[in-house]
């Protein structure tokens, strides 16, 4: 697929930190935009994005890019309702993004090599060893961005081994690093 002059960037997120960190990726040749919607059920959130999409004539045919970002939450119910929409978000250029526990595992792997199986809170405990002052919605690309290399690797390794293990409802990895390296392009 050829991506267009000015493609439009679409995330559809849960919560404050995600919209914070994408915020930063907007640029002259792509625009981040957040679909509306006070969801925090994957099902709601995605049909928002849907919604979000139609309305505006968005397509990934046309180039722009569209995404769909949650949190697992150590839940396999999400694991299914994700696996359940898998089909739909392909047929629309959707792609699912997500993270286990939480969004600020992908900010940890810029620090650690791997993550151990952490609930959101220990997640946030563990990140506050290096970013001290962090807290939900905190602006915390800059002193991430030196180390975008090391976190997709880290990534990268964290979410094939609970692949690999079959165990993606209880380890804690990330997805992001797909929209990063689109965003590289």
């Amino acid at each position: 697929m050829k991506r267009k002059l000015n493609s439009k960037v679409i995330i559809a997120a849960e919560g404050k930190t995600e919209k914070t960190y994408f915020g930063n990726f907007s640029r002259r040749d792509k625009r981040v935009s957040f679909s509306h919607g006070n969801e925090t059920d994957i099902i709601g959130i995605f049909n928002n994005l849907v919604s979000y999409i139609n309305k505006h004539a968005i397509s990934a045919i046309d180039g722009d890019l569209i995404y769909l970002v949650v949190d697992i939450d150590n839940d396999k119910g999400k694991i299914t309702k994700l696996d359940a929409l898998k089909k739909q978000a392909d047929e629309l250029g959707i792609k699912l993004i997500y993270s286990n526990a939480c969004f600020e595992v992908w900010f940890l792997l810029h620090f650690l090599p791997k993550t151990a199986n952490m609930s959101s809170e220990n997640v946030e405990k563990e990140l506050k060893k290096h970013i001290p002052n962090y807290n939900k919605g905190m602006d915390v690309y800059s002193l991430l961005e030196s180390k975008k290399d090391d976190a997709i690797k880290n990534a990268k390794n964290a979410f094939n081994n609970a692949f690999q293990n079959e165990t993606t409802s209880t380890s804690s990895y990330s997805t992001v690093y797909e929209i990063i390296e689109e965003f590289q392009d």
